[in-house]
């Protein structure tokens, strides 16, 4: 069991140089949303030790937390220079130089400090997901690699990889790479889910049906992989209880995720439950305004219920839409016929 706040804070008042409390106590903050007590600890512990990296570094997250976040990248940047091969304050400079759509800066920053520890796989994995961002997918590519090569455990380059892959369409080698993570660590819940989302894109439904399974063997709530499943069976022939169970747990789980919205509006829509289905997919329309499938789904809804208006610009989106959905004709010809 941690220990509690009030235990923290009384054992730094008898040791003062008991750094380790610090940290807990500065986590615990954080923990509890109280960053600005979280600040005057990590304040506390950087005055305790100036050369503690942890410090600094604990300091920038409590003041990032509170919106500072020129203060926070002074901080990052200090317990960098006290600890070149410290990756955490790295990793939250390279994110805030991302938010600011600064990836020049990124790179250059995390290309020096890889020069300064070379055989850190952390740092390998954080200049490949630089690259990500840049959409430089070879270099990416290669920066994934190394960090694999550097630490043989770690599974998420393999993820990593097998995502990259995924997005430029060379979905044999993602599969590969993540067989390659799955035989380190069969029961990583990413990489299990991961191999179902890629055997799904490839039209490999009994696999993808297989690792959504496995995933929710080991996790009965891991609303993603309930919501996926949930999707196949309604849509690939499998069992519509089935269907429905999964995509209301799914919901139960992650309320406010608007593809599982879509999913359980979807299934109950099918089911004949046209009001109930319609505000589901409002909700995730709402959140999803641009995605052709989900107005789709919503236009036929509308149209189910009566609206020919809203059904027909729904409709439109989706059909103008220059990407390809399943039920895309069928739409066509169900706005045509509201014309």
């Amino acid at each position: 069991m941690r220990p509690a706040i009030d235990d923290l804070e009384r054992l730094i008042a008898r040791r003062p140089d008991a750094l380790a409390a610090y940290a807990l106590l500065v986590t615990g903050h954080l923990a509890a949303r109280d960053p600005v007590r979280a600040a005057t600890t990590a304040r506390a512990l950087t005055k305790a030790a100036p050369r503690e990296p942890r410090g600094p570094y604990l300091l920038g997250v409590a003041l990032l937390a509170q919106g500072n976040r020129a203060e926070a990248r002074d901080q990052f940047a200090r317990a960098l220079s006290l600890s070149p091969g410290f990756v955490e304050p790295l990793s939250q400079l390279v994110s805030l130089d991302l938010a600011a759509r600064q990836s020049d800066v990124a790179l250059v920053r995390v290309t020096k400090q890889v020069g300064l520890v070379p055989e850190s796989a952390a740092h390998q994995m954080l200049l490949s997901q630089v690259h990500v961002a840049r959409n430089e997918s070879r270099a990416a590519e290669a920066a994934f690699l190394k960090a694999a090569e550097l630490d043989p455990r770690l599974t998420g380059p393999y993820l990593g990889l097998g995502q990259l892959y995924a997005q430029t369409g060379r979905h044999g080698e993602a599969l590969a790479k993540l067989t390659e993570a799955l035989r380190i660590n069969p029961q990583d819940l990413g990489l299990v889910m991961a191999s179902g989302i890629i055997h799904e894109l490839t039209g490999d439904i009994p696999k993808a049906r297989e690792a959504y399974e496995k995933v929710l063997a080991i996790n009965p709530r891991f609303a993603p992989a309930a919501n996926n499943l949930a999707w196949l069976h309604s849509e690939h022939g499998g069992e519509t209880e089935k269907a429905l169970a999964l995509a209301q747990t799914a919901k139960a789980v992650a309320p406010d995720d608007p593809r599982i919205s879509d999913t359980l509006g979807w299934i109950l829509y099918r089911r004949g439950a046209y009001q109930r289905a319609l505000s589901l997919l409002q909700e995730s329309a709402a959140k999803l305004p641009d995605n052709p499938q989900v107005q789709y789904h919503l236009g036929m809804a509308y149209a189910q219920v009566g609206n020919q208006e809203s059904a027909r610009k729904a409709l439109t989106v989706a059909v103008n839409s220059a990407t390809d959905f399943q039920g895309k004709e069928e739409a066509r010809k169900v706005l045509a016929g509201l014309q």
